[in-house]
């Protein structure tokens, strides 16, 4: 294969690699971006001394907005090496700025104008994208997901709800030598959570781990779907197409 059409395999590894970058972070949360203290509290005013502890999660940052941009990033890749691909392939026709045709109905892929200005200076090529390829959100969600959604706007489709599930090696020592090593939590990674709630003071160690869930939120084209299964497909996706389409373009550039 002409060497030109390496680059777009080089986007598909730099998805993958934002990928693995989902997988470490879900699997324990960067601590720059949310903390886990004790804090102090009283239960009447003329009390002088604390007399509750409560240990609390809580984000520094946007947690969501620190996925999404991940994600956001992944989708974009997918979506260049295709781009990318389309470019190299006119350019045998001596063409230049074109887009991938994809369309929310395959009824409406011929009208396009990414369609209209491929089938225009290789027909061979919009007819195989037609026919084999098939980049329309009623027959093809994920390589249409890949193409058009992310042209239109990388974040919005692919919003993702972040979910505390576990603070791991956390050992928190309160009362009369009770240590809670783990703790199974769920909540929104973006709001304050109570963890535990003491009438003695608490002490924990710092060397504890923060493990997500990381969906498509309610609205998003993947609803509820867990993001990294939904991006894995979505990648072998974009490298099933870009094997049929270097099968195709191979006599042209032989």
């Amino acid at each position: 294969m002409n060497k030109f059409f390496y680059r777009p395999r080089l986007k598909v590894r730099r998805a993958n690699s934002h990928i693995d970058n989902i997988i470490s972070a879900s699997s324990a949360l960067p601590k720059d971006l949310y903390k886990v203290a004790v804090s102090e509290g009283i239960t009447h005013a003329l009390l002088v001394k604390p007399d509750q502890f409560y240990l609390r999660y809580s984000p520094n940052v946007s947690v969501s907005e620190y996925f999404s941009a991940i994600i956001g990033d992944t989708v974009n890749n997918l979506r260049e090496s295709l781009e990318y691909w389309i470019n190299a392939a006119m350019a045998i026709k001596n063409v230049d700025g074109c887009h991938f045709p994809a369309s929310r109905k395959r009824e409406g892929l011929e009208i396009t104008s990414a369609y209209k200005s491929v089938n225009k200076n290789f027909p061979e090529l919009a007819n195989f994208i037609k026919t084999n390829v098939d980049p329309c959100g009623d027959t093809n969600k994920s390589l249409y997901a890949v193409v058009e959604l992310n042209n239109e706007n990388k974040h919005k489709g692919f919003i993702p709800a972040i979910t505390v599930a576990e603070i791991r090696n956390i050992n928190a020592k309160f009362g009369f030598n009770n240590v809670m090593q783990n703790c199974i939590v769920r909540g929104d990674a973006d709001g304050q959570l109570n963890i535990l709630r003491s009438f003695t003071p608490i002490s924990i160690e710092d060397n504890f781990e923060t493990t997500v869930e990381v969906v498509f939120a309610k609205g998003a084209i993947f609803e509820d779907q867990p993001v990294v299964p939904t991006l894995l497909h979505l990648s072998q996706i974009t490298s099933q197409t870009l094997d049929a389409l270097d099968k195709f373009i191979t006599p042209y550039v032989a």
